[in-house]
């Protein structure tokens, strides 16, 4: 296995507007992926500074709270809004949770096809009771600031945070406090961004702050400054946190990067001239270092997944051949049964998400602890499968939640939003995390435009955990839908993960099966990918 690097999507900065501002500094971060500058737009500051009206990709507005009677004038295309910033604080927004539930009204007005993202507060109790106040408000995700120089402490209040709200979170402002030294800054954010890119409920995060020249007097001192005192230049610590990447392991590269596999006749055999040797290991110790620069510009998906069907041409190594698959499922709640009736082993291969699928549902509810996801009810909506009412399944739903502690909890995984709809209408009070959707059909663009109705409806995550071609006997049919969607569900901000239907599939269309044997992943009677398993298990975005 190896491992290479990746930018982050979930690191971002907040551009402090001071006196000692600088029209390059959103530009000088070149490897953040958002910014935020605690207003509605840059525009202001760019024109008392004379800067180029262009401005930076990745900057997301706020509806900060001071100054709220002036109004809100969104100008720049953005695909989330930051709420109130530090509503609990006297020296921010300063606003009661019964005050801010009341403006909150206003704000919705301005969030059409965006991520609402809740006021920004150091205390979630107020966040609390801003909810009890706020009846019926639509609050997509969470933001939060938390200034600590323990990266466990801070990673134990984002987790009690996702506990108590279960929606995406933003750790919006973070840094050490009380401390003049640089070294304390950075030995915190070593620690601490690794935790935060691997944090599931992590969303975004930005340190506080691009330009902060106080000193020690202060809560923060101008040790966590990211640009140095009066020049357009990086700190150290700015160096660190910009030039800061995710790290992705690799596991389909193993055999061309081991010498020993690859080269054997060079290697072992004793007549070949030694020095010689040593020259072929120059030149393909270079040839790696080449590829790996080059997979520097891929990425493995993280949100990338496939179903492995359960049937009689099951086999043991279905879960591993997907080597390049992050997670998996198998409509049921543990792969224990399977794997003891086909007798194999029983060590589970990682990524596993169980499901509730609904059928059976009087048998008990048996999940790991082990897992951070739980799916729930597989096609409640269809007779065939979970074939329960809305009302039914809402009854239901309270039960499953006592088996959700510490999950993200994904609602039923429907064919209809309409049905989904009155789920929620008859699940009061119900936790429901994530959203899961079915959907076939052989144009991508159909496709997406059905995911992004789920999400302009319920403004939840989503999981596509059933997708294919349907109708047809042509694997090209396939393959042509497949590399035109997966870009697309990459790219596409509310979608969490996806999953191809399915590893095996043997049915035929002739037979009046809704999905051929064309969509099968792994070959009839074999443990090899097909070529349309091969594409989906190699794809990387």
């Amino acid at each position: 296995m190896i491992a290479v690097s990746g930018a982050s999507i979930k690191k971002g900065v907040g551009i402090m507007f001071s006196k000692q501002y600088q029209c390059t500094d959103e530009s000088t971060f070149n490897n953040v992926h958002w910014w935020y500058d605690w207003h509605q737009t840059p525009n202001l500051i760019h024109g008392y500074y004379h800067c180029p009206t262009t401005v930076r990709s990745g900057y997301v507005p706020m509806v900060n709270g001071q100054q709220f009677e002036r109004g809100i004038n969104i100008s720049v295309n953005s695909q989330f809004l930051l709420g109130f910033n530090e509503p609990d604080h006297k020296v921010q927004a300063n606003l009661t949770a019964t005050e801010a539930s009341v403006m909150w009204k206003e704000v919705e007005k301005h969030a059409a096809g965006k991520t609402l993202v809740s006021p920004a507060v150091t205390d979630i109790n107020w966040l609390q009771q801003f909810f009890q106040h706020c009846n019926n408000c639509r609050v997509d995700h969470v933001a939060v600031h938390i200034y600590k120089c323990n990266a466990h402490q801070i990673m134990a209040y984002l987790k009690q945070t996702w506990d108590r709200f279960h929606k995406p979170i933003w750790l919006t402002e973070f840094a050490c406090p009380h401390t003049t030294s640089a070294n304390e800054q950075l030995r915190l954010m070593r620690e601490l961004l690794p935790l935060l890119e691997s944090a599931p409920y992590v969303f975004r995060y930005a340190w506080f702050t691009s330009r902060w020249v106080f000193q020690s007097h202060t809560f923060v001192d101008g040790s966590t400054s990211l640009m140095k005192e009066n020049s357009a230049e990086l700190s150290a610590l700015g160096h660190y946190y910009n030039n800061f990447i995710t790290t992705r392991k690799f596991t389909n590269m193993q055999v061309f990067l081991n010498p020993r596999k690859l080269l054997p006749t060079i290697i072992n055999e004793a007549t070949v001239d030694k020095a010689h040797v040593r020259r072929l290991l120059v030149v393909y110790s270079s040839l790696c270092l080449i590829i790996l620069h080059i997979i520097n510009f891929t990425d493995a998906s993280n949100k990338k997944g496939v179903g492995i069907m359960r049937s009689k041409h099951y086999r043991c190594s279905d879960e591993s051949t997907f080597n390049n698959v992050h997670w998996w499922y198998d409509w049921q709640q543990s792969p224990d049964r399977m794997h003891l009736r086909h007798r194999c082993p029983l060590n589970v291969r990682s990524g596993y998400v169980p499901m509730v699928n609904g059928k059976n549902f009087e048998r008990g509810i048996n999940v790991s602890a082990n897992t951070q996801y739980l799916l729930g009810f597989n096609e409640p909506d269809h007779p065939e499968q979970g074939n329960l009412t809305a009302a039914q399944a809402s009854v239901m739903w309270k039960e499953l939640e006592k088996h959700a502690a510490g999950k993200i909890l994904v609602s039923p995984a429907v064919t209809s939003l309409d049905w989904l709809q009155q789920f929620f209408q008859h699940c009061h009070n119900c936790r429901v995390d994530h959203i899961a959707v079915h959907l076939y059909r052989c144009e991508a663009h159909q496709i997406m435009a059905f995911v992004k109705q789920a999400w302009d409806r319920f403004h939840k995550p989503i999981w596509l955990t059933e997708f294919a071609c349907p109708h047809t006997t042509s694997e090209n049919d396939q393959l042509r839908m497949m590399r035109e969607i997966l870009p697309l569900l990459e790219s596409a901000p509310y979608v969490f993960r996806y999953a191809w239907f399915a590893s095996r599939w043997l049915k035929h269309v002739s037979d009046g099966a809704w999905v051929d044997i064309s969509a099968s992943l792994i070959k009839e009677n074999t443990s090899e990918l097909s070529a349309l398993g091969h594409y989906y298990n190699n794809f990387m975005h």
